[in-house]
């Protein structure tokens, strides 16, 4: 994998809407994302509520894999989406205005996407706190899929490559 992934946890300091600044640091943390983060082509980043800020931080990815809560009928749910199935969810994407649906979309016009960009929403409910047992397996879960997702490109890359 020679290619520059970014995971990036967008949210902000309100009561749940911080889920992905909590998953990106969890991804961080994690043992078994380690290797891949030792490499140094793989970078973790929380943004505030960037909207069209993402653009140049994304324009020199390959590949994108965003965290962020979403609006829901059932807490800690999480929403995977990948590439064009993102622009479908807008009314699952986001807390904010101008939301990681509308960003995407921005990019595609401007010819500014990475080659795969993978979405991971969680569901929080605004006005209730989340119990922190529960997000700890809610985390643990997207890891794995994560893990799954960089192994993915990682076959991938070298498939291409030989």
């Amino acid at each position: 994998m020679n290619q520059l992934i970014k995971l990036i946890g967008v949210g902000s300091p309100q009561l749940n809407d911080d889920i992905g600044w909590q998953i990106a640091d969890s991804c961080r943390q994690a043992s078994i994302l380690q290797p891949y983060l030792k490499q140094k082509h793989i970078q973790v980043i929380t943004l505030d509520r960037p909207g069209t800020r993402l653009l140049p931080l994304i324009a020199d990815a390959s590949m994108v894999i965003l965290f962020d809560a979403v609006i829901g009928e059932e807490p800690l749910t999480v929403i995977r989406a990948e590439d064009i199935a993102i622009y479908h969810q807008t009314e699952l994407l986001s807390t904010h205005g101008f939301g990681l649906a509308e960003t995407m979309r921005l990019a595609q016009a401007l010819n500014q996407l990475p080659e795969k960009v993978i979405f991971y929403g969680i569901s929080v409910d605004p006005w209730q706190a989340l119990p922190a047992g529960d997000f700890q397996n809610a985390a643990q879960k997207i890891i794995d899929q994560v893990v799954i997702d960089l192994k993915q490109i990682e076959i991938t890359a070298n498939v291409n490559n030989h």
